[in-house]
């Protein structure tokens, strides 16, 4: 497992959710009495729409223009802005996730060379030391210290980085440890230390126990900060120490312990999210399609947005839940689209097929690559 997979799970591809996966759903028209049945359009509420530009592309535009003209200032104007005003997205997720998703994924694909990652940490350093009270210049200067540990080990297993890389990548990560808790003062009610930390912990092997605690302290902080559930959900993985039973014992927390505001919403985002990763945990038994479609309705009470009901009617096409399917249609406000669904928009195409014009659809195990007549 690598940080840049972390990344774009626990950032970006949060988002967009199913583009850096694909689930394998085809189909074959029906026919009944040797008669095809006739094809249905799309329903209007889905009829081909340009989806909005979001304001999440609009702001990482400007981030990453006040970066690159070396504007600190700003750029932590605008984080303590964010934590103190608590702005969401559409889809619900922080304002503040998405600005430090950002600089994590700008810091983290951006090739520097270490002349040029030198000057960065100083002027990040210094701006920090200039802007003490300011919690977004320290967690800046944490979050450069997390990408370059992962630029100088490189992206791969244990066994393909080299012993050199991987003491400098240590080195740099207790720096970056050193620099969160070294102004725990600021932190205490800002949930995106914590997501930092927690990953932390994971990557300096601090145990089981810390990462939980810390989880438990954010989310006494901020209840529906949805990226401390990501990243508590991705630290219980195999390929990180984890187990399929660490990951349904999660899911059974998240449904025992529903949030004020939005319900079991955590479930089904969970479990959509990270599809690649969770795949063996969806057909598990002791994930409840119940719980699943009341966490549909939890998300979309809240966010009927299409970077859910996109992806929530796909995963009721994959169970073979009809009713289900149809039931998030109707939340489906744009033709199925790449930036939400990547890859698996002939998915959609499929899914529809089936719901709506009772086509034959076969679902394919990414794993194993069988496939399975969905009925």
């Amino acid at each position: 497992m690598t940080k840049k997979i972390l990344t774009h799970q626990i950032g970006h591809l949060i988002r967009i959710g199913f583009a850096a996966c694909t689930v394998t759903l085809m189909t074959a028209v029906a026919t009944h009495a040797g008669v095809v049945h006739n094809s249905v359009a799309l329903p209007i509420n889905i009829q081909p729409k340009t989806p909005p530009e979001t304001p999440y592309i609009r702001e990482g535009v400007q981030v990453i223009r006040k970066l690159n003209a070396e504007n600190f200032e700003a750029l932590n104007s605008e984080a303590d802005f964010y934590l103190t005003n608590k702005s969401r997205g559409a889809d619900g997720r922080w304002r503040l996730s998405e600005f430090f998703s950002t600089l994590s994924s700008y810091f983290s694909t951006t090739k520097k060379n270490t002349t040029a990652w030198t000057l960065l940490q100083k002027q990040l350093l210094n701006n920090a030391l200039k802007n003490s009270k300011s919690q977004g210049a320290w967690l800046m200067h944490a979050s450069a210290l997390d990408a370059e540990a992962w630029r100088i080990r490189g992206d791969g297993y244990n066994n393909t980085t080299t012993s050199i890389g991987r003491a400098r990548f240590l080195r740099l990560l207790e720096a970056q440890r050193k620099v969160l808790d070294g102004h725990t003062e600021l932190f205490v009610k800002n949930p995106e230390w914590y997501k930092q930390r927690m990953e932390v912990a994971l990557y300096l092997s601090e145990g089981r126990e810390k990462i939980d605690q810390l989880f438990q302290s954010g989310i006494q902080v901020e209840r529906d900060y949805h990226d401390l559930y990501h990243v508590a959900m991705f630290t219980r993985l195999p390929k990180w120490g984890g187990s399929i039973d660490l990951m349904a014992q999660f899911l059974d927390q998240v449904a025992n312990n529903p949030s004020p505001r939005e319900g079991i919403s955590m479930y089904s985002l969970l479990m959509i999210d990270n599809l690649n990763a969770a795949y063996e945990l969806r057909k598990d038994p002791r994930v409840s399609w119940d719980l699943m479609k009341k966490s549909f309705d939890d998300v979309l009470a809240n966010f009927p947005d299409d970077q859910h009901s996109q992806k929530f009617f796909i995963a009721a096409c994959e169970k073979g839940d009809k009713a289900t399917a149809v039931r998030m249609s109707k939340f489906v406000k744009h033709a199925p689209s790449s930036e939400i669904l990547g890859k698996n928009v002939e998915a959609f195409n499929s899914c529809f097929e089936w719901a709506f014009n009772n086509a034959l659809m076969y679902s394919r195990d990414p794993n194993t690559g069988a496939g399975v007549l969905i009925k």
